[in-house]
C-alpha cells in the first residue's frame, strides 16, 4: 500500500469513527434534541378557522372603561385580535412591533380598513400599562388614525381564558423565569366575528397582512381591484403567506384576451355588413 492510499484509508476510518460517535450519542438520548423543553409543554396555537369569537366577552380598555369585544366590530370592517402581555420582555414586543411595521408599510388606513384589538393575558396588568403600551406603539406608527383604531385591553381570568380558548391560544406562567411561556399570532376576524386567518410569528409581509384583511372583509369588498387581487392570490398555510394562483391568472388572461378580441373584431364585422 503506497502513502497516498494510506492517507485515504486514515481519512475514511476517521469518518467512520465520527459517524459512530454521533450515532452512539443519539442512541444514548433518543430524540433528546427534538424534545420540547418542559417550559413549552402545553404552549401553542391550534387554529379554529371559521369559528366565532364571543363578542359579549368583557374587558377594560386603556382608559379604564369597561367594554365588550363587540364594540370594536363594525359592519364591513375586519378586526385583528392579538393576545399578548405588555410587560413581556421579548416575544410580545417583537410580534406587536413586527405586525405594526407591516401595517405601516401597507396602504391600509386604521379605522377605515381595520380595527386592531390587543388583549393582555396577564390578569395582573391594568389600564395604565395598556395605555403606556398604546401610546408608544401609536407614536412609533406615526399616523394619528391609529389612536382611534388601536385598542389595548386588560381583563379578568374568566374572560381572558374564554377568548384564549376560542382562538386556540395556550400559555402558562414559568415561575423560574418569572414570565409567561407562549406563542404569537395575529388573529384576523371577519366583521361577523368569524376567525378567518392566523398570521403567526414576529415578522410579517405587508402584502400578506393586506390580503388577509381584504379576505376577512369578504362580502364587503369595496372595489374591483381588491376582488381581482384576491382572485389572483391564495393563502399558503405552510408558508403563512399568499402566493400567486397561476390557474386563476391564466383564466383571467384568457377572458381578457377574448374580451379584447371581441372589442376589436365585432365592430369590424358590423362595418363590413353595413358596407
Amino acid at each position: 500500500m503506497n502513502r497516498h492510499h494510506f492517507k485515504i484509508l486514515i481519512i475514511l476510518l476517521l469518518a467512520c469513527v465520527f459517524q459512530l460517535a454521533f450515532a452512539r450519542e443519539a442512541k444514548m438520548e433518543p430524540g433528546a434534541e427534538n424534545e420540547t423543553p418542559k417550559e413549552l409543554n402545553g404552549v401553542g396555537i391550534v387554529e379554529h378557522l371559521g369559528e366565532k369569537v364571543d363578542l359579549n366577552l368583557k374587558f377594560t380598555d386603556e382608559t379604564g372603561k369597561q367594554v365588550t369585544l363587540g364594540e370594536f366590530f363594525h359592519s364591513g370592517k375586519p378586526v385583528v385580535l392579538d393576545l399578548a402581555y405588555y410587560a413581556c420582555p421579548g416575544l410580545c414586543n417583537f410580534h406587536l412591533n413586527g405586525f405594526s411595521e407591516a401595517l405601516k408599510s401597507s396602504d391600509l388606513i386604521p379605522g377605515k380598513d381595520y380595527e386592531w384589538v390587543v388583549v393582555s393575558f396577564d390578569t395582573n396588568e391594568k389600564p395604565d400599562l395598556a395605555q403606556a403600551k398604546k401610546k408608544n406603539m401609536v407614536a412609533a406608527f406615526g399616523r394619528v388614525e391609529a389612536a382611534q383604531a388601536w385598542h389595548f385591553l386588560t381583563g379578568d381570568k374568566a374572560n381572558i381564558d374564554a377568548l384564549a380558548k376560542q382562538v386556540g391560544f395556550s400559555y402558562h406562567w414559568v415561575a423560574e423565569e418569572k414570565q409567561f411561556a407562549h406563542a404569537s399570532a395575529a388573529y384576523v376576524v371577519t366583521p361577523d366575528a368569524k376567525i378567518s386567518r392566523y398570521l403567526k410569528g414576529v415578522q410579517f409581509d405587508s402584502q400578506t397582512v393586506k390580503l388577509a384583511l381584504i379576505e376577512a372583509r369578504g362580502g364587503g369588498i369595496s372595489n374591483v381591484v381588491d376582488s381581482l387581487i384576491l382572485y389572483c392570490f391564495h393563502y399558503d398555510a405552510k408558508a403563512s403567506k399568499y402566493s400567486l394562483q397561476i390557474m386563476n391568472i391564466a383564466r383571467m388572461a384568457g377572458a381578457l384576451t377574448a374580451l379584447l378580441l371581441a372589442i376589436v373584431i365585432i365592430p369590424n364585422i358590423l362595418k363590413k355588413r353595413k358596407a
